[in-house]
This record gives structure tokens, sequence and C-alpha cells, in this order.
């Protein structure tokens, strides 16, 4: 734009005078100002107080300031105070020494750090400790045995709060002291991370002390405990003010584990046999000839027959047999974090034992447990990451006959038992599935019974030989599901089981055959003892029903008829 009076360019105003019209009666205000009154008027101002030098711009405001870079910084064999000078230059902090090491000689040799990163290696490689005065904003380095021996100023814990902090970025540590007690409060991430937290507060703890007040007096040695999320630790003091570092450290999040595992199982089995046992009698009845294969002899073939009026008695056996057996079992438990739980369900079966010192000793019981057994260790590593120290065991009485299936102890019967059984430690995140043990097997056994060169010959051979083959294939694999869960509120409680099996009445199980009740309630046979109290369950008029009863307090459905 350019000036009304000089016509020059400008952005601000006029290069060579700025303009102030004054008019001093009401008429003047009315009326053009004429050129003796802008002359008058006119008022000179130097160009550099308005506007800036030539070729040179405005420059916005500076950004805040941030921690500067250190690419390099190396010392060797330079006195410390030496070293903070030129370390301060480029740091832009102030970083001085105490008298104990000043005129320390030190080699450091630091890359690519912060500021205060670079004082902190600074300060290791150094062998000392610093301290900020936050009033003056002053770094000070001291001896490490200074820090050793000094008492736990607020300074000291402040920093030491902050070293935490910088050490698990996840959690957040604060640090306060109640006269001979240190507290730790926050957040942790998870249990394992505040476990750490404790142990080096408390590696930390046993070489300070409070610093003490003027009236106060040194104790004895004594042991205290206190509570916490971990049970508390307790620290020894030897002739100081005993320090005694209580846990108040929270952990988000559900800490109770729910485990679910899966058994399942699928055991196939087939046997074939073929062969033919026989005998010759005469006509006295004396037996002249056998041919017995197998255990059953002449009384085992599936397949009996007699010639020739008996004389001739012949045992067939053509058997094909084929089992299947099919085992799935989930029972689920659910523990606190870090604690064990067990879980049983099943039975237990007796075995005579002798007992007692006697000659023919004393005849005694044991039971032996079967079913479902459980125990499992939750610990929660992360937010949703899991690990698991987990046992069970899955048995049943066999009912088999084959060797191992059952013993004969003094006359009784003993059955075996069929077990399925794992240990182990795994680690997953929630709800996620592992298979932790599986089984696949396959046994094949092959029994011949044969009189020699004749039972080799094909067809005719059958006659002089007993043959048995059987197969088993089995399937196992056990899986591991945990979940994180909480209680449920009274509205989200699920049906219990066995909510919609009801009692039939009397109609329904004499004349229709029914198990269950075809009504939402239960007939209440003990109840029901005459015809007028079945004619009132029937009638829907159970007056006499003692407790509620009555529609739901559920409200019209939509859709429905009213």
């Amino acid at each position: 734009m350019a000036c009304l009076l000089c016509g020059q360019r400008s952005r601000l105003v006029c290069s060579s005078v700025v303009l102030f019209s004054l008019w001093t009666s009401k008429t003047h205000a009315q009326q053009f100002p004429t050129q003796e009154s802008i002359e008058s008027s006119r008022i000179f101002i130097p160009r550099e107080a308005i506007l800036p030098p030539p070729n040179t711009s405005v420059e916005s405001p500076s950004p805040p300031s941030r921690e500067i870079l250190l690419e390099r910084v190396e010392f060797s064999d330079t006195p410390l105070d030496q070293a903070l000078r030129l370390f301060s230059e480029e740091s832009k902090l102030v970083v001085v020494a105490s008298d104990s090491v000043k005129k320390r000689l030190i080699s450091v040799s630091i890359r690519n750090l912060t500021a205060t990163a670079a004082l902190k290696e600074l300060a290791r490689q150094s062998g000392t400790f610093y301290k900020l005065d936050r009033s003056t904003g002053i770094y000070t380095l001291y001896d490490l045995k200074e820090r050793d021996a000094s008492a736990w100023d607020s300074d000291s814990l402040r920093q030491f709060e902050q070293e935490l902090n910088e050490a698990f970025p996840d959690s957040i540590v604060r640090l306060s002291s109640v006269g001979k007690q240190l507290i730790v409060r926050g957040q942790a991430h998870d249990v394992v991370e505040a476990s750490r937290i404790i142990r080096l507060i408390d590696a930390e703890a046993k070489s300070k002390k409070i610093k003490p007040d003027d009236d106060q007096t040194r104790t004895t040695t004594e042991v205290q405990q206190s509570g916490g999320l971990f049970g508390g630790l307790s620290l020894l003091q030897a002739s100081e003010p005993e320090l005694t570092v209580i846990d108040m450290l929270t952990v988000t999040g559900d800490q109770q584990v729910s485990l679910r595992v899966t058994v399942a199982e699928v055991d196939r089995n087939a046997a074939r046999q073929i062969g033919l046992n026989f005998g010759v009698t005469n006509d006295a009845g004396t037996q002249v000839f056998q041919s017995l294969f197998g255990s059953g002899g002449l009384a085992g073939g599936n397949l009996p027959t007699m010639l020739d009026n008996g004389q001739i008695q012949l045992a067939i056996t053509a058997l094909r047999q084929m089992s299947l057996a099919k085992t799935l079992a989930e029972p689920t438990l659910t523990s606190l974090n870090g604690q064990e739980a067990s879980f049983q369900a099943g039975g237990q079966f007796p075995i005579p034992i002798v007992s007692g010192q006697t000659v023919g000793g004393l005849q005694g019981v044991s039971f032996v447990p079967f079913g479902i057994n459980l125990q499992f260790t939750p610990y929660i590593t992360d937010r949703d990451r899991i690990r698991l120290k987990v046992s069970a065991e899955v048995s049943n009485r066999a009912q088999g006959t084959a060797v191992g299936d059952s013993a004969n102890i003094g006359g009784a019967i003993v059955p075996g038992l069929d077990m399925r059984k794992f240990q182990t430690i795994v680690e997953l995140r929630e709800g996620q599935t592992l298979a932790v043990a599986g089984l696949i097997s396959n046994n094949q056994v092959n029994q011949s019974d044969r009189v020699p060169f004749f039972g080799d010959l094909p067809v005719v051979g059958r006659l002089a030989a007993f043959d048995r083959i059987s197969m088993r294939e089995q399937e196992l694999v056990i899986l591991v599901t945990p979940e994180l869960v909480h209680a449920l509120s009274s509205e989200e409680r699920p049906p219990l089981p066995g909510t919609d099996i009801f009692e039939p009445g009397d109609i329904e199980f004499y004349l229709g055959g029914h198990m269950e009740g075809t009504r939402n309630e239960d007939f209440r046979s003990p109840a029901r003892t005459d015809f007028h109290k079945q004619q009132s369950f029937y009638n829907h008029r159970d007056v006499f029903i003692v407790g509620p009863h009555g529609y739901s307090e559920c409200g019209p459905q939509p859709g429905v008829f009213q």
C-alpha cells in the first residue's frame, strides 16, 4: 500500500513522518484540513524507532529450548573441576564438584547422549554421584563414600525416585519418608515389575539412614515388619534409626485367573480270531483224537458243531471284536494371582491290605482315589500374559480283562486304573489355548498256533491252526486355556445345571412315559399325597405351597398377545 501524503510504499507507516491531526473545535472537525494545518501538525519520528534496519527480517519468538544432545564428550587424565567447566559450557548445565573430588583425575568417554544422561554417565565413570539444588539449579558431584554414609535427605530421595521411574517407564513410583518409615506409593505395570521395584528400593534402603532430629537418640537393632502387597520388607539398622520399607504399590487389572483344562481321548480296539478245535470219540465214548488250539479248547469256540451222532465235536472260532472308548473331561478352577489352587472330582475304591504284626496278619482296607485331580498356580507377568505351573490327573477304573486291568488279592478282584497325568510350566496370554501334552499310540499284536507243515498249507491249513490279530489305536490331547476373570454381579448370574429339568406328574409318568416334566415347575410328589392336591397342581391352584409363587416380574413382551 502507498502513503496518502508522500506516495511512498510502506508496510507499516510512512518512512519519514507520522502525521497527527489535532482538531481544536467542532467546526474544524467538520472541515477538511488545509496545507497549513498539516504542516503545523507534522511530528518527525526517526525511522529506526519504528522500522527494523534495512536487509533484516522480523524474527518470530524462539521456541522453548530443548535438552542439548552431546555427540562426543571425552576427557583423559583431566581434573574433575576443569572437566566440569568444559562440560557445563557444552551442556548448558551448571555442574560443580565438591572439595573432596575436585582435583580427582578422570578419564571418560561419552557418545550421543542428552545433557542429563551424559551427566549421569560422567558421574558413573568418575566414581561420583550428584545432587541437584532445585533452588539454584546447580548440580554438585560428591564422592560415592559420602553417599554411602550420608543421610537420605529429600534431594537424594527425589533423585532416587526419578531414577526408578526412568528404569521402569511403565510404572509410576512415588517415595516419601514418614518418621523412620520409607513409604512406596504408585502403580506398577504388573506384579513381577512391582517385586523388582521393591527389591531395588530394599537394596538401596539398606545403605541409608533417616537423618535424626537433634533430640532423637539412637535405638538398638530391631526387626520390623510391615504389611503390603508382598507381605512387607524388613530392614536391620545397627546403631542407627531403623528404616522400614512399606509397600503400598498397586497393580491394576484383574488379579484372578480361571484355568480350563481339556482332556480329550479316543481309544479304538479291534480283534479278529479264526481257528478250529475238534475231537473224535468211538462208540464207547472214549476220546480217540483231539486237536486243541488257543485257551478255550472244545468249549471255547463261538460256533460249536457235532457230527456223527456226537462222536465228532467241532469248535469253530470265527470272531471279530471291536470297541470304542471316548473320554472328555474339562475341569475349571479359579485362583488368585500367585496362589495355589486344587480341585478333585471323582471317588475312591477299596483294596484289601494286610496290617498288624500277628501271624495271620490283620485284614484292612485302603482307599485309592480316582477321577479328576487338578492343581495349578498362576503368575500374571504382564497385563494379559500368564505363567502357569499346572499339574493334572485324569484316572478311571479299568474295565478290560487285559494284564494290569485287575488283580486277585486274597480272592478279591481289585480293578486297575487307567491314568493320564502331566505336570508342566508354561506361559501364554489370556484366552490362548496351548496343547501341553498329547499322545498317538498304535499297538498291533499277532498270535498264531499251528501244527508244523500242515498249518502252513493254504485253506486246508485252517484245520490245523488258530490265528489271532489285535489292533489298538489311542489318541490323547490335553489343552489348557487361562482367562482373567472377575466376580459377576447379581443380574449376571448364569443359570445353574439342571434348572431346565423338572419332575413329571403322575399322568406324565404313568401314562405318557415321560422321565421329565413338561411344565416349568416340579410336580413335588412328596407334597402331593392326595387327589385334591394333585388336581390343584394340574389346575394351577397351588395355594398350599409356601414361598414365592405367581407370575414373573417381567413386563409384557413385544409381539405377545395381551
